[in-house]
């Protein structure tokens, strides 16, 4: 009698200890995403239990909304067409011409970005506000400007150009991060083709090189878009200055400078910026997918940059230099020269100069430096936990083979860049401050806020590194025996590091000179900077807030340059190690190589190179 065999089964096994810790974290993360705007909407539009839509009525009845509304449309409609174009100019000079200026060429339109955006816009108050601005004074002192004036100027930070103008200033380096990329992935050979057959600059740039970067020009407009509804650090500063109501700011005022809050108010106001955003986003989407656009791939072949020539070069240069001048080093130097007064005027009295300002930040244990070490503190924690957690999440999502888990992970932690930054505040500030959580009042709020909305830039940067991983050294490392915790931190977290160390710098960034999620988390308890700053300026005193500014500005800039050198140190010191062992492999007899050559492919193996030469 024979037994039929019967075929082996395919052992199931279940998910390694690796994949429930990295699934939790993805899980507790979306929850923190998602539940507060989930919890908040209940909460907010019902009374005693029964459901209560008057919020709505009163939003209706508001005085000035609409103009409000017609404010806040042109405001971001102009600002995100002007810095997209910026972007887009700079994006081509840097990825197409013969411009370039070297290394710096990728610096210079993202230096703003180290400047918070609240110390930059102090610092164009001080340069060019009608009376005692710095330019204003200097126009006078040359005789460009009547100094009889009352009125003082010509400058007038205090107008829709000067509110359009520092918007602007702050968003083309977010533009251009997206455009530059684009361009720089577009094979360069189809231009070169172009040229070649006749076609002048002009047409190749609008036939060839815009077509192809449509998608691209688009997202960086949908991103500025965003980010244009949730600033808040200009239109409070210069759009009040300027009697210029837009939505931001009444977000704000009702949810956090009124008492009681009006929450409800509030929330309705932020759904109708998630409508305006939603409504952007899918016309992006459609004009990507409509196909008016090119699309390349396969390798690319090389091709030749435009030459400007020597005029055209040197005013194209002048205009890559100009710009981190007037976005960065020209506000921080008023700044500066104002810190060191006794008070701000017109005249600057040079041997009254002091450091009282800063002695007084500095000195003791006052609230000052007391919001230096909460945003300090709080920049370094929640960025470290964000790009980690991000960089967990992407190589979750990358072992999953459940298609909707990878989609829901990549769909919910990329939220909070598609909802205004205002909107997820509240809704935190509504979850989490009161029972059962009872968070409000603490740093801990504040962390989890700043994680929440600066995970799609941490995630981004991370995606991006993860991908320029072999997926064959993942592999190796695995049929070696090693575990999947092991070959996260052997292997793949020190190749992420370089692109890891740059997103955590931009949110470090980001986080320290935050003010759009601290106004609404922060209390008297737990000062930042931005909130300190903001208040100090509303109360008149210059001197400090100039101070403050210029200190918010070169701490973190401190910071992020020891971060970077120690990164390049680290590469090196490693780069050279191998370099040692490869010219150690060069240097063995030739029939150590013959027979250590034949067992290449056991990566894992153990047994010493004398055994297998033996």
């Amino acid at each position: 009698m024979t037994i039929p065999k019967v075929p082996p089964q395919p052992v199931r096994r279940g998910p390694s200890v690796f994949k429930i810790v990295a699934g939790f974290i993805t899980f507790i993360v979306c929850i923190l995403i998602v539940g507060p705007l989930v919890i908040t909407i209940p909460e907010v539009f019902s009374e005693n239990g029964e459901p209560d839509f008057s919020a709505f009525g009163e939003v209706w009845n508001q005085a000035g909304l609409w103009e409000m509304l017609g404010n806040t449309i042109f405001l971001v409609v102009a600002t995100s067409l002007i810095a997209v174009a910026i972007a887009a100019v700079f994006a081509w000079l840097n990825e197409r011409t013969t411009a370039r200026i070297g290394w710096l060429s990728e610096t210079l339109p993202i230096i703003p970005m180290l400047v918070p955006s609240l110390a930059g816009t102090i610092g164009w108050i001080l340069l060019a506000e009608p009376g005692p601005g710095l330019i204003n004074n200097v126009l006078r002192v040359i005789g460009l400007t009547d100094t009889t004036s009352t009125e003082g100027g010509p400058l007038n930070i205090y107008s829709w150009s000067g509110l359009i103008f520092v918007s602007v200033l702050n968003l083309v380096p977010h533009a251009y991060l997206v455009i530059a990329a684009a361009l720089r992935n577009v094979d360069p050979s189809l231009e070169e083709a172009s040229r070649d057959a006749g076609a002048s600059e002009l047409r190749t740039l609008r036939r060839i090189t815009l077509p192809a970067i449509g998608p691209a020009i688009a997202s960086g407009a949908l991103l500025v878009m965003v980010m244009s509804f949730a600033l808040y650090s200009v239109p409070i500063l210069i759009g009040t200055g300027a009697g210029i109501d837009v939505l931001a700011v009444r977000v704000v005022r009702l949810a956090v400078r009124v008492f009681p809050p009006e929450l409800g108010q509030a929330f309705v106001l932020g759904l109708v910026m998630l409508l305006f955003i939603g409504t952007m986003a899918i016309l992006q989407r459609r004009l990507s997918k409509a196909g008016h656009h090119a699309t390349v791939g396969g390798k690319f072949g090389g091709g030749s940059k435009v030459d400007l020539g020597r005029v055209g070069g040197f005013l194209a240069r002048f205009f890559m230099l100009f710009y981190p001048f007037l976005t960065a080093i020209l506000p921080l130097i008023a700044l500066f020269i104002v810190s060191l007064q006794p008070f701000w005027s017109a005249q600057i009295n040079w041997s009254a100069m002091n450091f009282d300002a800063y002695e007084r930040i500095f000195s003791g244990n006052g609230r000052e430096l007391l919001a230096i070490r909460n945003s300090v503190t709080l920049a370094l924690v929640g960025a470290t936990i964000a790009i980690l957690v991000a960089a967990l999440i992407d190589v979750f999502r990358e072992m999953s083979n459940k298609r909707w888990v990878n989609d829901a992970a990549f769909g919910i932690t990329r939220l909070p860049g598609v909802v205004s930054n205002i909107l997820i505040a509240l809704a935190i500030l509504a979850t989490l401050a009161g029972p059962p959580f009872n968070l409000g009042g603490t740093l801990l709020i504040l962390l989890i806020g700043y994680i929440v909305l600066y995970l799609p830039q941490a995630s981004v940067s991370s995606e991006s590194a993860l991908a320029q991983i072999d997926r064959s050294l993942v592999e190796a490392s695995r049929n070696s025996g090693a575990s999947e915790f092991r070959t996260f931190f052997k292997v793949q977290l020190p190749l992420m590091i370089p692109g890891l160390t740059a997103g955590w710098v931009f949110l470090f960034v980001l986080m320290a000179g935050d003010l759009t999620g601290s106004v609404m988390l922060v209390s008297t308890r737990t000062p930042v900077i931005g909130t300190v700053t903001l208040d100090t300026f509303e109360s008149g005193s210059y001197p400090i807030v100039a101070a403050l500014s210029v200190v918010a500005s070169v701490i973190p800039a401190i910071i992020v340059i020891a971060v970077l050198t120690l990164t390049r140190r680290m590469q090196e010191r490693r780069g050279r190690g191998d370099g040692a062992v490869k010219r150690a492999r060069k240097q063995r007899p030739a029939v150590d190589k013959s027979v250590t050559g034949l067992g290449a492919a056991n990566v894992g193996s153990s047994v010493p190179d004398n055994t297998r030469t033996g």
